[in-house]
């Protein structure tokens, strides 16, 4: 809400299909949930319950389609394409100059070459403060690490990604010397003895693919984008009659909206 009441046109990107090879993820993934779930059945402070019972939600298609409806109600658009991660899409939809910025907490945006990336504030002195969010510049980011476009890819993925986990004692600073030092991630491997898996090379140029995966192969005129117009009646009805959000609190949210968004 503070975006769009500042007139700032958001498109929001929903995730396609995952990639084959981040099933390992999501297991994983529903692992911790389900621990959360039960850590929470046994929390012995209220802020411990509501810390896991956040930890062990999962996202559903209802949750997805109440939040289109949302979007809908509000007049912002959003593209679900049928494949690949939203930030995927969006960072490419960025190269293009489609978009200005991408606004997202997951710093795997960086690896699909996110020209223009918007976090909340990283700076740990000021994180209080909501008026204050972090930038990241892809060129900038590059030039000080002084690598090139495929090596800041290559020093992400051993860093490790959703994709493909970072080898045993390999860290950030580790990984941007062996990027600098060797021509790749076959000539890496062969000229270190760090204790790679068996299939990691497979899995490494797997995961090199899916950050590629919109590369150039986005066309503007093809965009599948939902679009609808503000409907403040509507919206009102919906956010206290359907969801029970408190009147008093969506007045005040509506207020703002309606004096800033054009």
């Amino acid at each position: 809400m503070n975006y769009i009441s500042l007139n700032i046109e958001l498109i929001f990107i929903f995730d396609g299909k995952p990639p084959e090879n981040k099933g390992e993820c999501i297991i994983e993934r529903k692992k911790k949930a389900q621990k959360a779930k039960e850590l929470s059945k046994t929390a012995e402070t209220k802020e411990e319950k509501e810390k896991y019972e956040k930890s062990s939600l999962r996202l559903t298609h209802e949750m997805i389609n109440d939040v289109k409806k949302l979007l809908n109600l509000l007049g912002i658009s959003y593209i679900h394409p049928q494949v690949g991660e939203g930030e995927a899409f969006a960072s490419e939809l960025c190269k293009m100059g489609f978009v200005d910025y991408v606004l997202t907490e997951d710093m795997d945006t960086m690896a699909y070459g996110c020209p223009k990336l918007i976090r909340n504030c990283t700076d740990k002195t000021i994180k209080r403060n909501n008026d204050i969010v972090s930038i990241f510049d892809y060129n900038s980011i590059i030039n000080n690490l002084e690598i090139s476009e495929d090596k800041f890819l290559d020093f992400c993925i051993l860093c490790g990604c959703d994709y493909c986990d970072a080898p045993p004692k390999v860290g950030n600073v580790t990984a941007l010397k062996l990027v600098k030092n060797f021509n790749g991630i076959e000539d890496i491997m062969k000229n270190t003895k760090y204790d790679y898996p068996e299939d990691y090379l497979s899995k490494f140029n797997k995961a090199k693919e899916n950050f590629k995966i919109f590369h150039n192969n986005l066309k503007i005129d093809e965009l599948d984008i939902v679009k609808s117009k503000l409907d403040i009646n509507k919206l009102n009805d919906y956010l206290i009659n359907e969801v029970g959000m408190n009147d008093k609190r969506v007045q005040n949210a509506l207020k703002k909206f309606h004096n800033n968004y054009k």
